[in-house]
């Protein structure tokens, strides 16, 4: 089982000590050894502390202190202002928006193209050229289009409001 899995299904009620002190046994039977234990608690710190970045960078941005911002499946809320933000790093921003600028494609060009023209259309240049006139603000930010960008311990964080 990867570590990943391991950190969906980590429940500290589901493990039992074995005499031997270094495995233990979840409650289907699979066991850990403690180094298994000790990744995914690093994994979950690494998370929580990412998410204090992403709390931290819109505190910032909006000028509210960091406990007035809420997260709730990955859109973080601010408590004192209206609206609802993404706050992505540089690589989560283009991820995102790539898989929004493929899902514009299948939704809306394709259904309207020609079937002859269709496997002929470039996806990669279309969306090149998407973000080249319109930036990633005006994919991802669906209330405003803007794209902020804040800086907290060396790293960029892109801030957009959704609603």
């Amino acid at each position: 089982m990867t570590t990943s899995t391991l950190a969906n299904r980590v429940n500290a009620d589901n493990f039992t000590h074995n005499d031997g002190g270094c495995t233990y046994t979840d409650e289907n039977g699979n066991e850990y050894t403690a180094a298994d234990i000790d990744a995914v608690i690093e994994l979950i710190a690494k998370a929580e502390t990412e998410c204090e970045l992403q709390c931290q960078a819109l505190a910032i941005h909006l000028g509210c202190l960091a406990t007035e911002i809420s997260e709730r499946h990955d859109v973080y809320e601010a408590i004192s202002e209206q609206g609802e933000y993404l706050v992505l790093t540089d690589c989560e921003a283009d991820a995102a928006c790539d898989e929004a600028l493929e899902s514009y494609i299948d939704d809306c060009i394709l259904p309207e193209c020609p079937a002859a023209i269709a496997p002929y259309f470039d996806r990669d240049a279309w969306k090149r050229d998407a973000l080249l006139s319109d930036g990633r603000g005006h994919t991802l930010a669906s209330y405003d289009g803007d794209e902020a960008e804040v800086q907290l311990d060396g790293e960029w964080f892109y801030i957009y409001r959704v609603n």
